[in-house]
């Protein structure tokens, strides 16, 4: 799950509205902070620990959603990293 994150992490650092601005800036800044150092990735080896993270980026998610007006490109991000967001969480309940 751990590759999971780090192609999560690379997409959400590429994840723009078409302003240029960073679109999900909690989960951006989570993920660096925890993949900063080996004691944070350790910390991941606690599966509540891995699925509370991933509710947040969910919740952080809705609020997006939220925000992006149908059919736009922003909304199609919040789709596409929902779907990124399920498949982790499919693979954490397995």
């Amino acid at each position: 799950m751990i590759d999971e994150l780090a192609r999560l992490h690379f997409w959400i650092d590429q994840a723009n509205d078409v302003a240029g601005q960073r679109m999900f800036l909690d989960a951006w800044q989570k993920l660096n902070i925890l993949f900063s150092s080996k004691l944070k990735v350790n910390e991941l080896k606690d599966s509540r620990t891995y699925k509370e993270m991933i509710q947040t980026f969910f919740n952080e998610l809705h609020v997006v959603k939220g925000k992006a007006v149908p059919n736009s490109h922003e909304f199609k991000m919040v789709d596409e990293y929902f779907t990124k967001l399920r498949a982790i969480e499919n693979g954490l309940n397995n």
